[in-house]
């Protein structure tokens, strides 16, 4: 019973952790000036831009010049948006979420499946089985979900955020 009621506590923790990681906000790197990074976003990749006005623009990056990007929304048609008035240009990572969510899979897969073996399985070997299929299991939730990052940040406006 001890068993038990550590492996929901272990959950409750996990999840309680989860939220807490995805309260905290995109992850921002500083950019310098010249937007070099802004300018290796490969092609295609899906971005949401947030303008100094408060408005969002998604679409699929297409190219950045000095004036500003260009991106291509839904409909097909190309934007430009001027630098002038991008606040910042965020994009999920798949990857990350995929890492988070197999972590929280593997490990409460391993804490039930430790506390309560199934069939003839000794505990270890149902924890390794539970560790194994929950953490696939968290790892395609969580790469679905994926995890947003600030991939660029307008300098001029920082002391404004």
């Amino acid at each position: 019973m001890r068993s038990i009621i550590f492996a929901f506590i272990f959950l409750f923790c996990a999840a309680l952790n989860a939220r807490a990681q995805e309260q905290k906000g995109p992850e921002v790197r500083y950019v310098d000036p010249e937007c070099e990074q802004v300018r290796e976003i490969k092609s295609h990749q899906k971005i949401t831009v947030h303008l100094r006005n408060g408005e969002q623009r998604k679409g699929a990056f297409v190219r950045a010049e000095e004036s500003g990007i260009i991106i291509q929304t839904k409909n097909d048609h190309s934007m430009q948006i001027d630098r002038n008035e991008i606040l910042r240009i965020n994009w999920r990572s798949w990857k990350k979420g995929a890492l988070i969510g197999l972590g929280i899979g593997a490990g409460g897969g391993a804490a039930y499946f430790g506390a309560r073996p199934f069939y003839d399985f000794t505990r270890s070997e149902s924890a390794k089985a539970g560790a194994g299929l929950f953490g696939l299991i968290g790892f395609l939730i969580g790469a679905s979900a994926g995890k947003e990052q600030t991939v660029y940040l307008n300098p001029m406006t920082q002391t404004e955020i």
